[in-house]
């Protein structure tokens, strides 16, 4: 049966194997894609497929009319060799990806529904139904008409990631009270280079990933001194700098866990 609606979908990743660092640098990654009514939910999985370059198949599904990932209510359609395959979560497969088309779902604007590719590592995305219009455009679809945000990898290269750590050459570590009108250069550090750089600290530091905290954080006129951390980690090629006002307010005050994080590191430092 033919379906000549247009459906654009705003594609959103809400969690996957993706680094801080890009995190950070792609606040939000989206893929805005129109598809004809008549086309599937498996032209739909090629189309996000495509438009966030992935390479490598894997198992996928959707889920419609829960409230959340795995919600047991949601509605499953999956490939047709997943309906004897166990998953998370009691409720059996409601279709088949490559029989259900978009226009059978029932689909209004403001609906929300949720795609899970690759089972391992659980790329996760949310699915908005933007607009629904009643004839479509000559054309070839499905097609991405807007894109926010890198591709993130496929794939991360955690092993990578931790090698970074072993390019650090130089720790720079400033911390005291802060008076009215003094200026942090004033103030103490100490300076850890190569071997002398123990290895509980570097530890610490990828495993806390403090190479991808790099900022400011804390509020300076929260305390009067002001306690004041400054860390410096010298890479061969960059350099990675950190600055805490009033760590231990923040740490109390604050529910960011990015503090948290550096603070477990700087006691490992004010140890030595």
């Amino acid at each position: 049966m033919q379906d000549n609606r247009l459906f654009t979908l705003d594609v959103y990743i809400i969690s996957g194997p993706i680094t801080e660092k890009f995190a950070k640098k792609n606040k939000v990654i989206s893929r805005t894609i129109q598809i004809r009514g008549d086309q599937t939910l498996e032209d739909l999985h090629y189309a996000i497929f495509n438009a966030f370059g992935r390479e490598d198949e894997h198992m996928y599904e959707f889920q419609l009319g829960g409230k959340g990932p795995m919600d047991p209510e949601a509605r499953r359609y999956v490939l047709p060799g997943a309906f004897e395959v166990p998953v998370r979560g009691p409720r059996k497969p409601d279709g088949d990806v490559t029989r259900t088309t978009i226009g059978s779902l029932g689909l209004r604007v403001h609906d929300v529904f949720g795609y899970w590719f690759d089972f391992g590592d659980d790329w996760w995305h949310q699915i908005n139904v933007v607009e629904v219009k009643e004839s479509c455009p000559r054309g070839k679809y499905p097609k991405v008409t807007k894109r926010v945000g890198e591709n993130p990898p496929q794939y991360v290269d955690w092993d990578r990631e931790a090698v970074m750590v072993q390019d650090l050459e130089q720790i720079e570590y400033r911390r005291g009270m802060l008076m009215k009108g003094m200026k942090a250069k004033s103030l103490p550090v100490k300076v850890w280079r190569g071997s002398k750089i123990p290895s509980e600290v570097r530890k610490a530091i990828r495993e806390e990933d403090l190479l991808n905290l790099g900022g400011v954080y804390g509020d300076k006129k929260a305390g009067d001194p002001v306690q004041y951390d400054q860390l410096k980690l010298i890479l061969t090629d960059d350099t990675v700098e950190i600055t805490v006002f009033n760590r231990g307010i923040a740490l109390l005050m604050s529910d960011d866990e990015r503090v948290r994080r550096i603070h477990r590191v700087l006691c490992k430092l004010e140890r030595k």
